[in-house]
């Protein structure tokens, strides 16, 4: 039979996955708000586009926290759920744009949804992203 963390071991882990991603999501947050937003498109700097791209770390980090809880260990699949998911949702309410898709594919396909699309890149971004820090599936 495989191991099965004890429930106290989980909700430590929640708890600690919940609190010690807050500073590397302010950092990461910023970096990304200074690279892509700064300096690519000649923007200023912001405290809410920082602000923006922190929560949105912070969020994906936290979808993580429960599936590692519930299974024990850390997963490659498990960022690509979290990626997928905050895809889906974001492109859905119009907050984000799918990056590497021209517009014209939509024309050309209507019948596929663009939230649908969205997951599924933010998805395969986060399993890319995954798979550099050294995570197996």
């Amino acid at each position: 039979m495989a191991y099965q963390p004890s429930s106290t071991w989980r909700l430590r882990y929640l708890s600690n996955c919940f609190v010690e991603g807050i500073f590397p999501s302010m950092v990461m947050g910023g970096i990304l708000h200074g690279v892509q937003d700064v300096a690519l498109y000649g923007g200023r700097p912001s405290l809410r586009g920082w602000g923006t791209y922190s929560a949105f770390l912070y969020v994906y980090r936290s979808t993580m926290c429960p599936m590692e809880a519930i299974q024990g260990r850390e997963s490659l699949l498990h960022n690509g759920f979290a990626g997928g998911i905050l895809g889906y949702a974001g492109v859905q309410r119009g907050l984000m744009a799918i990056p590497f898709v021209d517009s014209s594919f939509f024309y050309r396909y209507p019948q596929v949804p663009p939230a649908v699309v969205g997951g599924v890149v933010y998805g395969g971004i986060a399993i890319a992203f995954g798979s550099f820090s050294g995570k197996r599936i």
